[in-house]
């Protein structure tokens, strides 16, 4: 796999009964106010456009450097929207790799 050769790892949540590769519309705390259960396993579909990597802060106890496929699909706008929820100020994406600085746990590809 391409991304492994520049030190990217599978992102960890394939583990320990976490939900897998998916579109994050929300976060954990927006989403404490709003009906989400008739969301979960909505088919979305959706057009890759691109790849951006990031370092966010504060997931997963570790600094790292997340390896990003920028996704397209005006549903999640409108999922959004019907949550009373504001645009999102980041395109949609599905994380694809990791790379930790100081490695936590690496899930092998």
């Amino acid at each position: 796999m391409l991304i492994k050769k520049f030190g990217f790892y599978a992102p960890p949540f394939f583990v320990g009964g976490l939900v897998g590769a998916h579109i994050s519309i929300m976060d954990e705390e927006k989403a404490k106010g709003v009906a989400v259960k008739d969301m979960l396993g909505t088919e979305v579909t959706f057009t890759p456009s691109g790849f951006n990597t990031v370092k966010p802060k504060g997931v997963w106890g570790a600094e790292r450097e997340l390896f990003l496929l920028i996704v397209k699909a005006d549903i999640l706008d409108e999922i959004r929207e019907e949550a009373g929820l504001e645009k999102k100020k980041h395109p949609f994406h599905i994380s694809i790799g990791t790379y930790f600085t100081h490695i936590v746990h690496v899930v092998p590809l």
